[in-house]
């Protein structure tokens, strides 16, 4: 179990799916959904940021889903200043009405900080 660390990263970085959002070749946040994926069903959602905690720092950070096609918005996290730890490893659990395209989008100070795509599967 000494090595459960160094193996749950190889596990993620090979067999987990998950999206991130690229400014010149800088990772800014990774997000990584559930594979299992699918409208209707809760599911966990975690976003590391990557950037010096300072970006941060002192901001309400919120996020947010909305639906490509229909436009429905669902937030994941409300707008509130939060650790440098949270900022590491924000796990936010929630319910995506249908399938579809979706845009989830970080926010600092209720302004757009970057944003990534997923797919959700219909049940």
């Amino acid at each position: 179990m000494e090595n459960l660390p160094e193996y749950l990263e190889l596990y993620e970085s090979r067999f987990m799916r998950y999206h991130q959002a690229i400014d010149d070749f800088d990772i800014l946040f990774r997000m990584v959904p559930d594979p299992e994926l699918t409208a209707g069903e809760e599911f966990e959602y975690v976003f590391s940021f990557f950037e010096e905690y300072e970006e941060y720092a002192g901001k309400e950070v919120a996020i947010t889903a909305k639906h490509q096609d229909t436009e429905d918005t669902v937030k994941l996290a409300e707008p509130r200043v939060r650790s440098e730890e949270e900022m590491e490893r924000l796990e936010v659990s929630v319910t995506l009405p249908e399938g579809g395209f979706w845009t989830f989008e970080v926010s600092l100070d209720g302004k757009v900080y970057w944003d990534v795509e997923i797919f959700v599967s219909n049940p």
